[in-house]
């Protein structure tokens, strides 16, 4: 099972507000409706902030990846160049060879 690294919130934006009762009658008055709306626009403003939070965390932790492969590429380009070089200036006929008996 995966662990939570990221939440977004508020998961539900108007769940609590309660318009009918069990008979279904409306609990609400003239006013109330606005406060409803009001409600759930300002939980969709949080968790708007809440997911663009979780998205500048996503692309902050792949900046740092990347920046670790980029790193990671600049040396073994390094390497490759002085293997390429040393290769190049190597002469095989300079190399003395050992006689085994």
């Amino acid at each position: 099972m995966p662990f939570v690294v990221r939440t977004v919130q508020p998961k539900y934006l108007s769940r609590n507000n309660k318009l009918f009762d069990a008979a279904g009658q409306p609990l609400v008055k003239d006013g109330e409706l606005d406060q409803v709306i009001n409600t759930t626009l300002c939980n969709c403003l949080k968790q708007l902030g809440s997911v663009v939070t979780a998205a500048s965390d996503i692309f902050k932790t792949l900046n740092e990846e990347l920046v670790g492969v980029a790193d990671k590429t600049d040396h073994l380009k390094l390497r490759i160049q002085k293997l390429k070089t040393f290769a190049e200036e190597f002469d095989p006929k300079l190399v003395t060879v050992r006689k085994y008996l």
